[in-house]
């Protein structure tokens, strides 16, 4: 999922989403354990969280 992300537009992501969201920001953190990208991953992992246990829930990443 992590591949549909640009930086410069937006990004939505749905409950559904949420399992194979939160895979791919696992995957990727593990990849950049030691650098600030991982952190930020790491960070949201709670939110990926929340999206796969609630109903009428977006994660939306705005670009720029």
């Amino acid at each position: 999922m992590l591949k549909y992300f640009d930086p410069y537009g937006d990004a939505v992501f749905n409950p559904a989403q949420a399992g194979d969201l939160r895979v791919d920001i696992r995957d990727q953190a593990r990849r950049h354990a030691n650098e600030p990208i991982g952190e930020f991953l790491r960070s949201l992992e709670p939110l990926v969280e929340r999206l796969s246990a609630e109903l009428h829930l977006y994660l939306w990443f705005v670009g720029d």
